[in-house]
């Protein structure tokens, strides 16, 4: 097992303690060493402090869940407000440090936001003068303006802060990674960033959540804010927004709700000249909320071994929030599935009086190990073709699981009735990865609509929130407002079906004419991240002059370049950074890549355990199945090859080449759902062929002449005929 060490503007740097400043605060200091020994004294001559900037201090500087700077540094404010407008949250974050030693010092914050956030604005102020940021190109040497600024002295007198942010996205959530310097004793610094997010409307309804930013107890509480100009009801936390005065520690998300004021059919912003650029728009295209209509409502329950987790823990308050929000007069029917199907309610119930009790112990049913959605519409097939209930205007099939189906052949074959039969068929997928693409192709030519429903059905899992769940899964009763939503403007795609209680947005930059009508990808709807947008990754608050400066080699010297026109460091007090900068080799080749699923694949299980299982799970039952095949013919012969893929737990997909009967196949196919799939990391693919040779007849054995006339001799009896005693 090889060890990866790197370094990165979050490393940390440790001392020992008799190099603590005497008023270094004593309050938050670690008694477990942080971070790595690191040894930062230099020649104090004056021809290497002509040359490069100051010598960084020896500090201990403790890296928090948050906040990263030496022990005496603080976050003293926090504020967050909220405005909610045109389907966007623009959140302006403001952000006060503090430091009680005398040594100045460099702040790294690492400030949660919501998936998908754009950055905006930078803004990094002392007093009432601030600083700007502005956009800037990467640079060869892996560091930024700021990196030079932070350690260059300036041209004296006081100087404003500088400030760096960036966005980070990550498996455990994105974040803003915000940087500023210097923090120095009596005198705090202010750094403001401003970032839009997704705020989409469900049934009427917009649910918003600023993520918790972590145990970290040299932050402070958040003071929020929320206003909405064409919204009412608004709240933080359950409590009007209006009169909102609570202080939220950093370790509570902050839950945001506001409610649409209109029931208008459809309401239309564009935005022109999105984010400053004349080349890029933004349009949102809303609908007022309606009464849905009652439904004749047909439930497939994933219990495939793939949900073991999370997710099946998820899919009993899905199935309840369902039930809770349809509409008056539907009603209900429910299979689960899993390699075979089990018909869980067979009669028709209103959903009032349906009992959720079955429908959530269905997810804990054991069916094989694979999620066939041909054993499920093969026991609810005959219900697509009944007539509706007196009530009910139409037929809905909701598939609730993790969002993915064994593919196959006879995956296809059942795909393409669904699509013939007219019902609209729906996924509320309750796991934390994306729908797969077959599914989502399902949706969109049946005319359902898929949910991703994961995170907000763990709010419920958690006893904290249930208004989420339920307007998310409002969509799947919404009546349609607009069928093709086009908007005829500088090339915007066609946005598809609007819905009553919802929105189609779509931004973007383009060079296409005014009036030009496109249909295809282009389009992003229901709320979906927007590719390729304006929003910049990363943001620089320097002088205009360093961002434009000459990258020389003193920059990649720890001690940074000598002077910069918004240099920030001294000699005098040179500033405690959180890290040591080490600049990145562009002649050197890329590290390798991480290991990640799909450069594991193959690798996550040893082929002894996979040619076990075949051997003591598939050959008997496939013994089986050519017996039944042959039925007594003794020239029979068969040869079949199993290409099958194992994900997740379970046989994800599975095909039985060669010529052989149709009834022999799915058999085939049936054995290899005895499989007990382990877990493991990755995916498997498994090719193994099996055969069956015809019968070989009886051996005759001919004996030679001379062999013959011996044996005569010995059993010839008087009437001269041979017999076997």
């Amino acid at each position: 097992m090889g060890i990866c060490v790197a370094l990165s503007h979050t490393a940390q740097a440790q001392v020992l303690p008799d190099d603590l400043p005497a008023d270094t605060d004593p309050l938050g200091g670690d008694d477990e060493a942080v971070g790595h020994a690191l040894d930062a004294r230099v020649a104090d001559d004056a021809a290497a402090r002509a040359n490069f900037g100051p010598p960084a201090p020896v500090r201990e500087v403790r890296a928090g869940a948050v906040l990263t700077a030496i022990a005496s540094v603080r976050e003293v404010e926090h504020r967050d407000e909220v405005v909610l407008n045109g389907g966007l949250a623009t959140v302006r974050v403001s952000m006060r440090f503090s430091n009680s030693s005398g040594t100045p010092a460099e702040v790294l914050y690492r400030l949660s936001v919501p998936a998908g956030a754009n950055l905006d604005s930078l803004e990094a102020c002392d007093g009432e003068r601030c600083r700007a940021g502005i956009a800037e190109a990467a640079r060869a040497d892996g560091l930024s303006a700021y990196d030079d600024a932070v350690r260059a002295r300036g041209p004296g007198g006081e100087t404003l802060p500088v400030a760096h942010a960036v966005v980070v996205r990550g498996s455990s959530g994105d974040r803003i990674d915000v940087r500023a310097a210097p923090v120095v004793q009596h005198r705090d610094i202010v750094v403001r960033v401003t970032y839009t997010a997704d705020a989409r409307m469900y049934g009427g309804v917009v649910h918003m959540q600023l993520p918790a930013r972590g145990q970290d107890p040299r932050t402070a509480p958040s003071q929020v804010s929320l206003t909405a100009p064409e919204m009412i009801a608004l709240s933080i936390d359950g409590q009007p927004a209006a009169t909102f005065h609570s202080r939220i520690e950093a370790w509570y998300p902050v839950a945001l709700v506001a409610m649409s004021a209109t029931r208008a059919p459809v309401v239309t912003h564009l935005m022109a000249d999105w984010r400053g650029r004349p080349d890029c728009t933004r349009v949102r295209v809303s609908a007022g909320p309606r009464p849905a209509e009652p439904a004749d409502i047909v439930l497939l329950i994933d219990a495939s071994p793939s949900t073991e987790g999370p997710a099946r823990g998820r899919i009993a308050p899905a199935i309840a929030a369902i039930l809770s929000n349809a509409p008056s007069g539907s009603t209900v029917r429910a299979v689960a599935f899993g390699a075979h199907a089990e018909v869980v309610l067979g009669e028709r119930q209103g959903v009032e009086n349906a009992s959720i009790v079955p429908l959530a112990q269905a997810a804990l049913m054991s069916l094989g190990s694979s999620t066939r959605l041909e054993s499920a519409w093969a026991r609810a097939r005959a219900w697509a073709h009944e007539p509706l209930s007196q009530r009910a205007t139409r037929r809905l099939v909701i598939l609730v699981g993790d969002g993915a189906i064994s593919e196959g052949r006879d995956a296809t074959r059942a795909i393409t009735e669904i699509q013939r039969s007219r019902v609209a068929f729906n996924v509320v997928n309750v796991a934390d990865r994306d729908t797969s693409a077959t599914l989502l192709d399902l949706v969109n030519t049946t005319r359902g609509v898929s949910v991703q429903a994961g995170a907000v059905a763990d709010l419920v899992v958690q006893g904290r929130d249930e208004s989420q769940l339920s307007a998310r899964l409002s969509a799947l009763f919404a009546a349609t407002v607009v069928e093709d939503v086009v908007v005829g403007y500088r090339g915007i795609p066609h946005l598809g079906r609007l819905r009553a209680g919802e929105e189609l947005s779509w931004q973007g930059c383009t060079q296409a004419r005014r009036g030009t009508r496109t249909r295809g990808g282009g389009a992003r709807a229901l709320g979906q991240r927007i590719q390729g947008s304006a929003a910049p990754q990363a943001l620089v608050a320097v002088s205009a002059a360093d961002a434009e400066a000459r990258v020389d080699s003193a920059s990649c010297d720890p001690r940074g370049p000598a002077l910069r026109a918004g240099g920030v460091n001294t000699d005098a007090a040179p500033i405690a950074l959180v890290s040591v900068r080490a600049c990145v080799d562009p002649m050197r080749a890329a590290p390798a890549a991480p290991p990640t699923r799909a450069n594991l694949e193959g690798r996550g299980i040893p082929a002894e355990t996979v040619l076990s299982m075949l051997r003591t799970r598939i050959i008997p039952s496939a013994r089986g199945c050519f017996r039944q095949d042959r039925r007594g013919r003794g020239d029979y012969s068969a040869r079949a090859i199993y290409t099958f893929t194992l994900a997740d737990r379970e046989v994800v997909s599975v095909d039985i080449d060669g010529t052989i009967a149709e009834p022999l196949r799915l058999c085939l196919r049936d054995a290899i759902d005895t499989l007990d799939v382990p877990r493991f990391s990755g995916t498997v693919v498994v090719r193994y062929p099996i055969r069956t040779e015809a019968a070989e007849p009886e051996p005759t054995l001919e004996l030679a002449p001379e062999v013959a006339r011996e044996i005569d001799a010995h059993f010839h009896d008087a009437e001269g005929v041979n017999s076997l005693r």
